[in-house]
């Protein structure tokens, strides 16, 4: 009885080992997917990207801390701006955040009637919106930064300012 009770226990460990490893190899292919998709649309290292904008520009980026635990975060550079995309696939939901960076002295983002005036810790001032997007924007040495993550994530607004008080 002792021996049938350790094997019936030893195959439901081992089912579901297997499926936690199916899950995981499907997951992986999932992630696998969007970074080659992003990678086919211009997508490179966040890295490289900033260095390409910064050298097309003759500028230095002030970049924030990775605002949320990304397992895949890449960049996509042109003359005009940058956009870095940060992705967590391994939460439940899966959630994203996005900053995009343009040169320019005006901010070109948000329409001020329709956004919030909000202060931030650097003194500058940002105007943050929620409707589909939580996006807070606001200009700093001559670039207009826009961030933005769904408004389905679980960030509340002060979150989604505080990651923009984080810049380095």
């Amino acid at each position: 009885m002792k021996k049938l009770i350790i094997t019936i226990l030893s195959v439901i460990i081992l089912i579901f080992c297997m499926v936690q490893l199916k899950v995981s190899a499907s997951a992986d292919a999932q992630d696998q997917a969007l970074v080659k998709e992003m990678r086919q649309e211009g997508y490179q290292a966040v890295n490289e990207a900033v260095a390409t904008f910064e050298k097309e520009n003759n500028l230095n980026v002030k970049l924030p801390e990775e605002p949320i635990k990304a397992n895949i975060n890449l960049g996509k550079a042109s003359s005009k701006d940058i956009t870095i995309k940060w992705f967590n696939t391994e939460s439940s939901p899966p959630i994203s955040a996005t900053l995009t960076i343009r040169k320019g002295i005006k901010n070109q983002f948000l329409n001020k009637n329709n956004a919030e005036l909000v202060k931030l810790n650097n003194g500058a001032v940002g105007f943050y919106k929620k409707d589909k997007y939580h996006t807070i924007t606001f200009t700093s040495a001559g670039l207009n930064y826009q961030y933005s993550t769904k408004a389905t994530s679980s960030m509340s607004k002060e979150e989604v300012i505080n990651l923009v008080n984080h810049f380095k």
